[in-house]
């Protein structure tokens, strides 16, 4: 693998915004001449940083190409742009950044913790090597996360700074004992027309797949919801302090984790100091965080005998970004799935020990200008000779702007609002949001 000298490093990470910024962001139609791209990979004695695998995420010339550009392909100066891609990457394995592996079929695993340290405006004891080390730092850093924003939509972090198995073991518990009461005991738990929901959701009571129109199975699941919205309530069960403790600490742990995690994507897309970001690290946002328990799946519902091979639809998530912490299935099966933004190919995201899935949501395609794509996922069923011992679950925190943040959603959004006519400055998200889903049940209700 050939290395690039210290000095040409800011190039590289030039020519990799330039690929993955449209224009309308980054200002200018700016070109980078191709002799300076030439001189960027040129062969190089320095010794191997060491510390991470020779190879790191499957590339191809193509696939560095933004989704945006297809004449990206036909671009003579593809294969050295795909060079530095790679030679920038495995630098960010190598000091520990992000790691690929096997068992997360290509996925990023971000350190979130040395993430965070990169990007702090200061060099103050933080690296061996001085400025020039911590700016290859922080843009080997940048560019695998944008590769994984851009390419993907999915990828995992770690060392969050929360023991975040430990406080998803502790919720799971809490609210299983409140799923398995009667039907009888839970009915004031469950606030059936509030938005965003609050409290309770039986087993099988709500169907993604109806909400879409493309279905009427139900989500093999039961739910809980809780947020940190002003103008909703959360529900709790009477008396037991031990339930709300334990929503309360990992809403309070979790929503930390989104303000480093945010820090950390708009510096990637070179977009911290746009008004949009702004807008949202300067407010405190909000957050809806559901715990979804997954039965075992009935032999009825399982992939072999059903033509909806799924416990919960595809689809995407109207926030910011989602967290997702997930238990595995006794069994083994892995019932969560990507849609990389890359390809229409499905691809297994396991529980990995000590982290949470990420999953872009469609604000943050919104403000990007569309170079984030919002990721579509879905929880499957297994075969009917899996069903016992494939009961799992997970615990998905929804980071949402303030209700104020305006939004303009492209005209391809797959929330039912093609029809509407978007004021000059886009709608208050509160707003789009209520009309979203509002949509997307007469669209329900039009399919039954």
């Amino acid at each position: 693998m050939m290395m690039l000298n210290p000095a040409k490093w800011m190039l590289v990470l030039v020519i990799v915004g330039l690929l993955y910024t449209p224009s309308s962001l980054v200002g200018v139609n700016a070109e980078v001449p191709e002799e300076e791209i030439q001189a960027v990979i040129v062969p190089d004695d320095s010794p191997d940083t060491g510390g991470g695998p020779e190879v790191g995420p499957e590339l191809s010339p193509e696939a560095s190409c933004p989704a945006h550009d297809p004449d990206c392909k036909d671009n003579t100066n593809n294969n050295d742009v795909y060079e530095g891609i790679a030679s920038v990457l495995k630098r960010a394995n190598n000091d520990g950044l992000v790691r690929y592996p096997s068992e997360a079929n290509g996925l990023a695993v971000f350190d979130l913790g040395k993430l965070a340290e990169a990007f702090v405006e200061t060099t103050d004891g933080l690296h061996e090597g001085g400025e020039d080390k911590l700016m290859m730092t922080r843009m080997s850093g940048a560019a695998a996360m944008r590769e994984a924003l851009l390419h993907k939509g999915i990828f995992y972090i770690e060392n969050t700074g929360m023991d975040v198995d430990a406080l998803a073991k502790v919720l799971a518990t809490r609210t299983r004992r409140v799923f398995d009461l009667p039907e009888d005991q839970t009915v004031d738990l469950m606030q059936l027309d509030s938005h965003p929901p609050r409290g309770l959701a039986r087993m099988e009571s709500e169907s993604v797949a109806a909400l879409l129109g493309v279905g009427n199975h139900t989500d093999i699941c039961a739910k809980w919801t809780m947020g940190n919205s002003a103008t909703v309530e959360n529900v709790w069960p009477a008396g037991d302090t031990d339930f709300k403790d334990a929503w309360t600490a990992y809403h309070d742990e979790t929503f930390a984790v989104t303000k480093k995690l945010f820090d950390a994507i708009s510096v990637s897309l070179g977009m911290k100091d746009q008004d949009a970001f702004q807008s949202i690290v300067k407010t405190e946002g909000e957050t809806n965080i559901r715990h979804l328990w997954y039965r075992d799946v009935p032999v009825d519902r399982c992939s072999d005998n059903t033509p909806h091979p799924e416990r919960m639809a595809a689809h995407h998530d109207l926030d910011i970004f989602t967290l997702i912490h997930q238990s595995p299935c006794d069994n083994g099966f892995v019932s969560l799935q990507g849609q990389f933004s890359e390809s229409s190919e499905w691809v297994d995201v396991p529980a990995l020990p000590g982290t949470l899935v990420v999953t872009c949501g469609e604000v943050l395609s919104i403000i990007s200008g569309g170079v984030v794509q919002a990721a579509t996922h879905r929880v499957t069923v297994p075969p009917s000779s899996l069903s016992e011992g494939s009961a799992r679950a997970s615990t998905a925190l929804f980071w949402q702007p303030h209700a104020d943040f305006k939004v303009k959603p492209p005209p391809d959004t797959d929330f039912g609002l093609l029809a509407l006519e978007y004021p000059e400055d886009g709608l208050p998200f509160e707003e789009w949001h209520t009309l979203a889903f509002a949509n997307l049940r007469t669209t329900q209700q039009k399919a039954e």
